[in-house]
């Protein structure tokens, strides 16, 4: 029985083959790049770091991906989620408590 698409997909990923890694990013950065700018008040800076550091981490998880929990922008999001705090705490910025608060205040 043959791999489906998806399988084949995060096989590359797993084997960090570039042209898939490259495809894998091109499609998610700018969902994810989104969802982070706006959770980091608008500062291109931190949205980049933060953009780089979920990607990094999500290519040396990517076994931990599970395409039947949710999609993969999802996934990359929910991760990010560590990032941004990290991020906002480390420039002396609001705590995780308070910020995910204030995010949920502006989305409702």
């Amino acid at each position: 029985m043959g791999q489906t698409p998806h399988n084949l997909v995060i096989e590359n990923l797993r084997h960090r083959e570039p042209a898939a890694v490259q495809t894998w990013f091109e499609r998610h950065a700018d969902t994810v790049y989104t969802f982070v700018y706006y959770r980091v008040g608008k500062d291109e800076d931190v949205a980049s770091d933060v953009v780089q550091e979920t990607f990094l981490q999500a290519l040396t998880q990517i076994e931990k991906y599970d395409s039947n929990r949710g999609t993969m922008e999802a996934w990359l999001t929910t991760l990010s989620r560590n990032h941004i705090t990290r991020a906002l705490k480390s420039r002396g910025r609001l705590s995780a408590d308070q910020h995910w608060r204030q995010v949920d205040e502006v989305l409702l």
